[in-house]
């Protein structure tokens, strides 16, 4: 063989070579890579990354800082607005309240009843509250003890006497004198009654003019 075929052959042999050392690395690099299982993540590692993961990409999505998070914008109503919706629910709870004047107490043991001698209701005046009390078969309760207190919903703070006096007519009737509420509007009335070795409650509501 000449000089020349001889040069050219071992020109060829180097280029093999070459291509060799550069492909046989990355050959095993994706041989290694196909072999290796997906790795598993718990669930709160996978809460940051993405579901689209994929082992050849290894590409995760962190969640951002708390720095990064633009805060929540506040929601506040203008105040008329506001004063509007309480002015609202105000008249709601009003229509939901019943005026009765015979109710059964909480735990169902007594009937009662009330009323407002003449002159009637009004505000800023003593007044007195007749007060009837039957067991739930219609029996008058005698001798039974009465607290009464009252409260406005829509002011906690507005003035009421409570009787200077509870006296007992007979046949389960009373009389509390002296009751005096401070302002007018919607009141709720509350009764305690111990009788017969029994304590119970009962509320009424009552519109002072």
């Amino acid at each position: 063989m000449s000089p020349f075929w001889r040069g050219i052959a071992g020109l060829g042999a180097v280029v093999l070579g070459l291509n060799a050392v550069c492909w046989l690395p990355a050959a095993a690099e994706e041989q290694t890579e196909a072999l290796t299982p997906p790795p598993v993540f718990s669930p709160q590692e996978k809460k940051g990354r993405s579901r689209f993961y994929t082992p050849q990409r290894r590409m995760t999505l962190e969640p951002p800082s708390s720095k990064e998070q633009s805060p929540i914008p506040s929601f506040k109503l203008p105040p008329s607005q506001t004063l509007k919706l309480l002015e609202e629910e105000k008249k709601r709870r009003a229509r939901r309240i019943s005026f009765a004047t015979q109710r059964f107490t909480r735990e169902r043991m007594f009937l009662v009843r009330y009323s407002v001698p003449s002159p009637g209701l009004a505000s800023y005046n003593p007044l007195n509250l007749r007060i009837q009390i039957l067991d739930p078969n219609g029996i008058p309760v005698k001798h039974a003890r009465i607290t009464l207190t009252a409260t406005k919903p829509d002011n906690h703070l507005a003035y009421f006497r409570p009787p200077r006096s509870i006296q007992d007519l007979g046949r389960g009737a009373y009389l509390a004198r002296g009751v005096l509420f401070g302002e007018p509007g919607v009141w709720k009335l509350k009764l305690t009654i111990l009788g017969r070795g029994q304590s119970d409650q009962v509320a009424f509501y009552l519109k002072v003019p």
